[in-house]
């Protein structure tokens, strides 16, 4: 019975099972099997919680303290503050410090300073996306950027700025003014193209909301967070670390000050851990928390690769770094002051939410190692699912590494490395092996690097066997394909998939397979190989070449007379892509072009609930509510109804006005993909009668990979004038989740309209007003 649980939901049967008896659990796990996935995905949830809850209250702390004062003591630590969520908060500390000491809390002050100004901007009504510039425009401030491109969230995805450390300055002497600190700061990247680590964007951020609000950032933030400020001369009756360098020395002055937004906090571990708890309650709930909005907590903790993975190891969000292990996602920093060092790990969404810790520490590359260790101790005690113990390392190699770039290697390679990627189910049942596999120089290569296969394994791109297409297949992502797949809605040139050959060999033809892949098909490829001779250039091998859907492509190449040792392949800009074909030799018979013959089998969708209520059973449901309260006229079950959609490729259009909560990615609308610029999608749906609209909810419950990139909002007066009510806004960040509008418009409507830009999936529209 426990494989048939496995079998249904992909993961095992998770219970506390103290105090219960054999047939309790047998009883307990028939029942359970009848669940939907997102119920069981609660119970997993909570039982994980109640069993790390139970270890941690039958041990109270004091084997844990005995390993990690150990760990300190190997590592010539001196003084650490520690906080575990549970998601109940625990303190440990150890030397000269109290759960009340506040310690430099480094590069963690960026999501902090992320955090704040989200909120500013939004409060402000400025959008992130909005340029820098443009926003400095409107200040004295005499400061501009290079590029005028440079978005407000560039400065916190670093995505266009300099400088990887910030310079400190003694606390007995005075920190220069942060316009001086300005001069240092240019943009070194395209916008939005490429991370590379900057404290630099977070200077020009804080500058931006000083220039902009007239104030200091220490006047604007002095009330943000409990045991947290941007001050950091010492105040009065709080007791502060001391910093520590590599020899065991004190800081000259005590410690250093940094830019407050940079580098620049204080705060105590208990702060930031009750700031990622916030931080996560914020992200799955509408109304916030903490005073974290559920708009800021979603832009935070969407994540973008753009190099972070081999940089971190974690994908980019706004001031946080985010992982994933297996069905978790992790958010994380880490921190390295002169003489302090800092990390937090919290996992905000999957079975172990709730679940992490921040530890504060003096030291230096003493301080990553002891970090690394604690680290890899609580995950282990907090039963993190996800994570590859035995991958864990206790050493790595130093050599030629800058002191900023010891800090997240190490914790890369000592930590990170061990997480377990969420990837698609693997093919299981594989179809007849390919007659020219045993010539395929793919087949079998060792996948390197992949920016994306959030929809299907790379690895499938480079099977022996002949693609397969089951209708009835679905996985977590949606529909199971035999491809390589990325997401929509690439905002890079392409993603790419970097492999290595068993054998270095020349490649003379090539051929490629977009089998059961149409309108969702990679429309162009390109590919280049390393030499053995030129082991550091990318040689290109087959410039951008265009793809049919559903289709077989063979190419002759010019021959390069070059043995390949690796192979990059490159997909735009998204898209399925079924198999590779590289060939030194190959009978030359196999080198036509074409469609496959084959007609690609409807999926058989999973159940929705149809729903057709009559004027008798709408006046029942409308009679519930009493004047004054809260009501979708959207609703089918109030009288709303569906007027148009231009595109229902994946899904039909009626279920976004269901009143039944989403069952599935087919319980909802869903466009195909499209390849043209400025384009989008439209759904038009009546109102069960004229109102006042004073919110819009959009729920993208089950498009986690497929909800659009950008949505806007439109609704039509009784005197049929179209009239906006939101304008395009990004998002992308809240797929899986909902997003809700508040509607200040006194006129009544009768009808909204919903852009999906270029498109994408929504599960439901509900639009509300009150009684």
């Amino acid at each position: 019975m426990g494989k048939d649980y496995l079998a249904k939901f992909g993961v095992k049967f998770l219970i506390s099972a103290q105090d219960k008896s054999g047939v309790e659990l047998l009883t307990i796990l028939k029942m359970r099997l009848n669940n939907s996935e997102r119920q069981e995905l609660d119970l997993a949830r909570n039982a994980l919680y109640e069993i790390t809850l139970k270890r941690i209250q039958k041990y109270p702390l004091n084997s844990l303290r005995e390993k990690i004062h150990a760990i300190l003591l190997k590592h010539n630590v001196k003084d650490v503050s520690i906080a575990i969520a549970t998601p109940d908060i625990q303190a440990l500390t150890f030397g000269e410090v109290n759960p009340e000491t506040r310690f430099e809390i480094a590069s963690l002050s960026k999501s902090f300073a992320s955090y704040f100004a989200i909120e500013y901007f939004s409060n402000s009504g400025i959008s992130i996306d909005c340029s820098v510039n443009e926003v400095l425009n409107s200040t004295q401030s005499t400061y501009r950027l290079s590029d005028d491109k440079v978005q407000i969230k560039h400065l916190m995805n670093h995505q266009a700025l300099n400088m990887h450390y910030v310079k400190g300055y003694p606390l007995n002497s005075e920190m220069p003014a942060l316009t001086t600190l300005l001069s240092e700061v240019s943009v070194i990247n395209p916008p939005g193209k490429k991370f590379q680590y900057s404290g630099g964007g977070f200077i020009v951020l804080e500058h931006l909301i000083e220039a902009h609000s007239g104030k200091s950032i220490k006047e604007l933030s002095k009330n943000l967070w409990d045991e947290f400020t941007f001050e950091q001369k010492n105040i009065p009756n709080i007791h502060y670390a001391r910093g520590i360098n590599q020899g065991g020395q004190e800081i000259e002055g005590g410690r250093l000050m940094f830019p407050s937004f940079a580098a620049g906090a204080m705060a105590t571990a208990r702060s930031v851990t009750l700031f990622l708890n916030s931080l996560t309650n914020a992200y799955h709930e509408l109304k916030g928390h903490g005073g974290i909005s559920h708009d800021t907590a979603r832009l935070m903790l969407h994540g973008s690769d753009n190099g972070c993975m081999k940089f971190m190891g974690c994908e980019m969000g706004l001031g946080v770094f985010v992982a994933e292990a297996g069905e978790n996602k992790l958010a994380i920093h880490q921190g390295a002051n002169d003489g302090f060092r800092a990390i937090y790990i919290h996992c905000f969404s999957g079975p172990s939410s709730g679940a992490g810790f921040t530890i504060l520490s003096n030291g230096e590359l003493n301080a990553v190692l002891s970090i690394s260790e604690i680290s890899q101790l609580l995950l282990k005690e907090l039963n993190i699912s996800g994570i590859d113990f035995k991958k864990f390392k206790d050493n790595f190699k130093t050599n030629n590494l800058s002191s900023e770039e010891i800090v997240n290697i190490g914790y890369k390679n000592l930590i990170f490395d061990a997480f377990i990627l969420n990837l698609p189910e693997k093919i299981i049942d594989v179809g007849p092996l390919d007659e020219l596999s045993p010539k395929n120089l793919a087949v079998g290569g060792k996948i390197l690097e992949v920016t994306n296969q959030k929809f299907a394994r790379a690895e499938n791109l480079l099977s022996p066997f002949v693609p397969v297409f089951d209708p009835k297949l679905f996985g977590k992502q949606g529909k199971k394909m035999d491809s390589w797949e990325t997401v929509r809605h690439n905002q890079l040139e392409c993603d790419q998939m970097v492999f290595e050959l068993l054998h270095p060999s020349e490649i003379n033809f090539v051929s490629f397979s977009t089998k059961y892949h149409h309108g969702n098909h990679t429309p162009f490829v390109s590919l280049e190989g390393v030499s053995l001779e030129e082991s550091e250039t990318w040689i290109e091998i087959l410039p951008k070449t265009a793809l049919e859907g559903h289709s077989f492509k063979a190419i002759k190449l010019n021959p390069t007379h070059k043995k390949f040792i690796k192979i990059r392949v490159s997909n735009y800009p998204d898209g399925g892509l079924s198999r590779l074909g590289l060939y030194k030799e190959i009978d030359e018979k196999f080198l036509t072009s074409y469609t496959y013959k084959d007609v690609i089998p409807m999926p058989a969708k999973p159940l929705n609930i149809t729903y057709h209520p009559t004027a008798v059973e709408i006046k029942k449901n409308l009679s519930r509510f009493k004047k004054g309260e809260e009501i979708n006229v959207a609703s089918l079950a109030f009288g709303g109804n569906l007027v148009k959609a231009s595109n229902e490729h994946y899904g039909p259009a009626i279920q976004v006005v269901s009143p039944f909560a989403p069952m599935n990615m087919f319980d909802g609308l869903e466009s195909a993909r499209s390849r043209k610029a400025d384009h989008f999608e439209e759904c038009i749906v009546s109102l069960a009668w004229p109102a006042v609209i004073h919110r819009i909810e959009l729920d993208f419950t089950y498009f986690v990979n497929n909800n659009p990139l950008f949505i806007s909002l439109e609704a039509r007066s009784e005197k049929g004038e179209w009239i906006e009510l939101v304008k395009k806004n990004r998002v992308k960040s809240f797929a899986g989740n909902k997003k809700s509008y508040e509607i200040k418009h006194a006129l009544k409507f009768d009808q909204v309209r919903v852009k999906t830009i270029p498109d994408g999936g929504v599960n439901r529209l509900s639009v509300f007003t009150l009684l």
